[in-house]
């Protein structure tokens, strides 16, 4: 039985890279734990109740008209954020043969959107803010002194701040921007020049912030949000990404992340890396 396992992990390093195996370590266990954990309070709090604001019939900002459709929808915005990210961190893991870059490129998507989520839909909560089009949801009854709309309708235009669009758009392009930054060496003017000109990487880089800025316009021209929920939004979007992408991946804005041994890799095995240096240099100081 050993032998059969050991053949098996020489045939999967042979196939997938040295460190086909290293994503099975049970600190990557935890890092899953958590960010499912996150991304089931995000399903949670939709079930939970939506702080009352005080509001008016004679309010402005809440007064524009309800459209439907929505130039994006939630689903389709989900699907481009969650899957291009992913999809991007499984090509440049492929084209390494590298397993363990496919792991950590998905990891990183998932963990980053779930923490988004989590933050994102805690605020819409508790701040309770009123969408631009609430009175056209409320459909008020004056007779009756309620709202006759549909109740689930009713109750989405309290979560107006911050756009969960927004910040679901910004967490998974920031992340790919980041990766592009990371193999191309965009924002590090101290990076090896892979390609002759820093202008067109630059701009290869910011590329996926085009559709997240269109998503986030969207939520104005539909009046869904007020300008201050989408700027939010983007903000806690764009933050997610940075922070979880640090986590895992060396930091496409420092030198030191394009030297040959980290080149490309997740920052756990460049750590592991640096980790096995040390302790050679003071190996050999010790038999000096």
């Amino acid at each position: 039985m050993a032998a059969w396992v050991e053949s098996a992990k020489r045939r999967a390093q042979a196939f997938a890279g040295h460190d086909a195996l290293d994503w099975l370590d049970k600190a990557y266990i935890l890092d899953w734990a958590v960010a499912i954990v996150l991304h089931l309070i995000a399903k949670w709090v939709d079930f939970m109740p939506v702080f009352q604001r005080v509001w008016s019939l004679d309010d402005p900002l809440i007064s524009f008209p309800h459209a439907n459709p929505e130039r994006i929808s939630g689903p389709l915005n989900d699907h481009i954020s969650i899957w291009v990210s992913i999809g991007a961190f499984v090509i440049f893991g492929a084209v390494r043969r590298s397993l363990f870059e496919i792991h950590q490129g998905v990891l990183t998507a998932y963990a980053a959107r779930a923490l988004n989520d989590a933050v994102t839909d805690l605020m819409k909560n508790r701040v309770g803010r009123l969408r631009p089009d609430f009175l056209a949801r409320c459909a008020w009854d004056l007779l009756k002194q309620e709202c006759t709309g549909d109740p689930k309708v009713v109750k989405d235009g309290h979560r107006s701040f911050p756009s969960g669009h927004s910040s679901t758009a910004f967490v998974g392009m920031t992340l790919v921007a980041l990766l592009l930054a990371g193999k191309t060496g965009s924002v590090c003017g101290s990076a090896p020049t892979r390609i002759g000109s820093r202008y067109s990487r630059l701009v290869l880089t910011l590329l996926p912030f085009v559709w997240s800025t269109y998503v986030a316009i969207s939520r104005v021209e539909d009046y869904r949000h007020h300008k201050e929920d989408v700027l939010a939004g983007s903000t806690i979007g764009i933050l997610c990404a940075i922070a979880v992408y640090h986590i895992f991946w060396p930091s496409p804005f420092s030198p030191r992340s394009f030297a040959p041994d980290t080149f490309g890799v997740p920052r756990r095995a460049s750590q592991n890396e640096y980790h096995e240096h040390y302790e050679v240099a003071n190996h050999d100081l010790d038999a000096v």
